[in-house]
């Protein structure tokens, strides 16, 4: 196949996506579209040291994996919120139980099981029941975190 044969067919939403190479124009054609792709112009600053670090490739290895980028994601999504934070901070203190970080917070029982729920599924508390009560602590990725946030503190 040249370069204006098609590279990729994929079927999503039942449309047909051609990709080719030559110009950078979109064609539509019922349920078919064409997308034709020009060289990429970059400033010459960026190509030598790209050129240099060893290509698109070479640095495109140096991230990180896909399940290290997911968790991370999760992991700033659950602190991109005050009262999670709070809790968090709370919590580095001491394990404390449900009734007390409600009560330190003025939080509806509803409004603190959600934030503790987020925070749970970031892996970043954990929680134990004691008889009827629920203790919550961070984990060690929660120490982390948090410990990554006092790095970050704004004077």
């Amino acid at each position: 196949m040249d370069e204006k044969t098609a590279l990729q067919l994929k079927r999503k939403r039942q449309v047909k996506s051609i990709v080719l190479f030559s110009k950078a124009k979109i064609l539509k054609r019922s349920n078919i579209k064409v997308v034709e792709l020009k060289p990429l112009k970059i400033p010459e600053s960026v190509s030598r040291r790209v050129e240099e670090l060893g290509g698109m490739e070479a640095i495109m290895s140096t991230i990180m994996g896909e399940e290290e980028i997911l968790t991370l994601s999760r992991v700033f999504n659950a602190m991109a919120d005050p009262i999670r934070v709070k809790l968090m901070l709370l919590l580095k203190a001491s394990p404390l139980c449900v009734c007390l970080l409600k009560q330190a917070l003025s939080l509806s029982d509803s409004k603190l099981s959600y934030h503790l729920s987020t925070l749970k599924s970031a892996n970043l508390i954990s929680a134990q029941r004691e008889g009827k009560f629920l203790i919550c602590n961070l984990t060690p990725l929660g120490e982390k975190a948090l410990a990554m946030l006092e790095r970050l503190k704004v004077p």
